[in-house]
This record gives C-alpha cells, structure tokens and sequence, in this order.
C-alpha cells in the first residue's frame, strides 16, 4: 500500500472537525472564471490540510461537475470522472433509485434542483467559535461578491451532547481508514481508497481517478466525491407518532429506540436490547455487530443504524468474515451537521411532543466516498429504500425511507421481532424531506493547483 500525502489531501475527507462546533457553507456560482482562479491562487494557502490541526478555523473547498468544467479542466480529463458525477444527484432515474421523488422530488428543493440556480462552488467553512466563523464568512464573500454569485448560504446549529434533532447521540459508526487512523479494529477498517481516488481499494485494485497531460496529470488522484443533502427533520410528528403508539414515556423511547438501533445516549441495541444504560462508555459504542442476533430480537433488522450498515448480518455469504467484507465495499464517511434551533434545549422527548415550534430544522448530511454509484448510491438504493431489504417484505428505512412510494409495495411498516409473536408498526409517516441535494468533488492540493494555471 502507498503511503498517503497528507498535505496533498484537504483535512474534511480525513477529520471531522470536531473541536470546531461552528460551520457554514456557501454554495456559489461563479460569473468570471478566470478572477475566481485568481481569488483561489490567493486563497490556496487558507485550505486546510490534513498534515496540520485546524485549531481556530478551518476551510475546504469543492466543486461540481459544472464548475470544474467552467474552470477550463481539460475535456480528456473531465471525460474520466464518473457518470454519476457528471450527471449530477437530480436526474430522473437517479431521483427514482434515490427515493427523491413526492415530496422528496428535486423540482421542490430549496437548492440543486432543476429550476434553482446552477451551483459550481462548495466552500465549507468551520471554526471554533461564533464571532469567528462569521469574520470568516465576512471575509470570503466580502472577496468573492464581484466574481460570483452566492447561490446558498446554509448554516448549521450544534446540539445538546453531540445529538441530531430527534434527540439520539450521532456520528458514532464511522469507519476506520488504513494509513491514516490507528487502533483500528480489521471489520471497522477500510482500504483508503474506498475514499480517497488513486490510492488502494478494498478490492486490492487502485481507485480510478481522472487524470490527463500536461496541466491535469494525476488531477484527481487524492480527492474524493462529496454527497451534501439537507435533510429536513419533522421532529415533532416523529415523537407524536410514537405517543400514538403507546402512553408511556419508557415504551415511546423504546420504540423510538427500536427504529433507529440506538438509545438516545447512542448505546447500541444489540449490547443493550432491554433498558438504557446509565452511562456509555465510548470504546464500545462502535464494538459490536449482529452476528449473534441474526432474527433482529436485540436490533430490528429495519432500525436505521442496521440497514445503513448491516455490519455481520448475514447476507447470505458463506461466513462473517465475508459479510463484513461485503459490507465494507459500501461504507461512507459522514461529515454531516445539524441546522435549524433544536426543539427542546436538551432534545427532551416528552418536550419534544408538546412543543408548537414549526421553524425548519433538520441535518446537513454530508459523506465522502471514492464511487458514487457502489457506496452511497447503493446504500440509499439497496439498504434504506428497499422495502425487501434482507428478508423483510413492507419495511423502508423508518427514519429515511421515502414515502408514500410511488409504486410497489407502500414500505410504511416497521417490524420488530418479539417472542411469542412480533409487533408490527403501521402507517409511518415521512419524517425526513429532501430540500436540496448536489454532487460535488473535493480536489486534492496538487489539483488546484493545476486548475489555477488551466488556460485551455
């Protein structure tokens, strides 16, 4: 295996920033070319790497398919990247394997859809504290407004215990990269090319990347594909569903428990299957899989956590070293946010059922990943919209899932295997909307560079 540059790869595909609680992104189009490559020769030193720390500020930077081809990246080279890049997240048979369609449909986002303004720019802005972020952002756009045209500015909000809106711990699953993170456990680690393009992949083969001659040789090698989608969160009619479903507050946060796969303080089902514990110690919120629970009695096989990663359930390959395997060929890095005021301060379900606050909230989600099409387009296809999904015959993902669906089976069940006979949850509405949704492609250092100097 090759060893990784890390001042050659931009820090987001790599850390998650999390002594940094604050961010913003701003989406851009830009109206002259050749000042933005100006602004980002001026800037290219402000690009956080992943040889250094980012301790008050940090900035990355990436583009879609529409802007590296207005930055006049050769056309041999742009050629190379994937089809789903180039075709971009809101084509119609991508909404259709998506589950972007009804009320997820691209012709209703807030950005990145059909009859919204072209985005070419990502910039992802983060810092360790308000006052600085927002002199970050002052500074960019201030820089930036005679040359481009600021599409989106979407800012995020830090919850109660590093939780999500409907009040459960989050960010916990996230795999293990070979060369780059220590003390990693074998079924957790993946090869670094399954996020970074031009490096070894899980497949014992190099990552393709696109590259040409002169200006764009090795252009891709060190980036990644970026997915951002904001998930818009219905916290309130999550939390009233389940007070429909039961009158005690226990059973409501156990069968909210029971569909995502953790409790709320993020202590996985299948260590804790009965009762929350009263404290979770961290070194086993990821150290577990499903091996030993193969019917779902611990962890539904429907729940959230375990159809956006099955881990060693048993997908009918000979043994759990290869199920593991098979897996890890889809797994993404997360780099997602919250947005939008919390419902409840401290994300108090009992709270969150009583309150009348309507303001939009939801998750900023954000994944890196090396193929498009055979990690989060295959997750969002083959797990969490598969009504069938490993043996079930009507359950979509219950958090997820898009619904009503538009044809087949109506995929509003949740099931829970229960001795003598199971429970089954009915009617599920939708809980989470897509408001926008684009694919970009995070440039290593070197590709900037080129990009900088491209006159073709």
């Amino acid at each position: 295996m090759q060893p990784i540059n890390f001042s050659n790869i931009q820090s987001l595909i790599l850390y998650a920033y999390k002594d940094l609680h604050h961010a913003a992104y701003l989406m851009l189009h830009i109206e002259h070319p050749d000042l933005f490559k100006q602004w980002l020769d001026d800037n290219i030193g402000n690009i956080t790497t992943s040889n250094t720390r980012a301790k008050s500020v940090a900035l990355n930077i990436a583009f879609t398919a529409p802007g590296l081809h207005k930055l006049n990246l050769s056309q041999h080279t742009y050629q190379q990247f994937s089809r789903e890049f180039k075709e971009g997240i809101a084509t119609n048979k991508r909404s259709q394997l998506l589950g972007d369609e009804g009320n997820n449909a691209p012709e209703g986002w807030n950005w990145g859809g059909p009859s919204t303004p072209d985005i070419d720019v990502l910039l992802l802005c983060y810092a360790d504290s308000g006052a600085a972020l927002e002199a970050q952002m002052s500074h960019i756009t201030s820089e930036l407004e005679a040359y481009t045209t600021q599409i989106q500015q979407l800012n995020t909000q830090a919850l109660f215990d590093r939780k999500e809106h409907f009040g459960f711990k989050d960010g916990l699953a996230q795999p293990n990269i070979a060369g780059v993170h220590s003390k990693a456990e074998e079924s957790n680690s993946l090869a670094p090319g399954e996020l970074l393009l031009g490096q070894e992949s899980g497949y014992g083969t190099t990552t393709p990347f696109p590259h040409g001659e002169n200006n764009f040789s090795d252009f891709g090698k060190d980036g990644s594909y970026l997915v951002f989608r904001q998930l818009e969160q219905d916290v309130k009619r999550f939390w009233q569903y389940l007070d429909q479903q039961n009158t005690e507050e226990d059973n409501k946060i156990y069968l909210a428990a029971k569909m995502v796969g953790r409790w709320p303080n993020g202590a996985p089902l299948s260590l804790f299957p009965t009762k929350e514990p009263d404290h979770l110690n961290p070194a086993i919120a990821n150290n577990f899989d499903y091996s030993d629970d193969p019917q779902g009695n611990h962890c539904p096989m429907a729940s959230h956590i375990r159809r956006t990663n099955p881990r060693a359930t048993d997908l009918g390959l000979s043994d759990k070293k290869d199920n593991i395997a098979s897996v890890n060929h889809h797994r993404i890095m997360r780099r997602g946010r919250p947005y939008g005021k919390p419902l409840h301060k401290y994300l108090s379900p009992t709270a969150m059922m009583k309150a009348d606050d309507t303001e939009p909230r939801g998750l900023h989600f954000l994944c890196f990943n090396a193929d498009l099409a055979r990690q989060f387009e295959f997750i969002q296809q083959t797990w969490v919209n598969n009504e069938k999904f490993n043996g079930l015959y009507n359950d979509l993902d219950p958090l997820l899932g898009s619904r009503p669906k538009e044809r087949g089976p109506s995929g509003d069940d949740f099931t829970i295997p229960q001795k003598p006979m199971r429970h089954k949850l009915k009617s599920i509405p939708q809980f989470v909307t897509t408001k926008g949704g684009a694919y970009f492609f995070m440039p290593s250092i070197s590709a900037l560079k080129q990009l900088i100097n491209s006159n073709e």
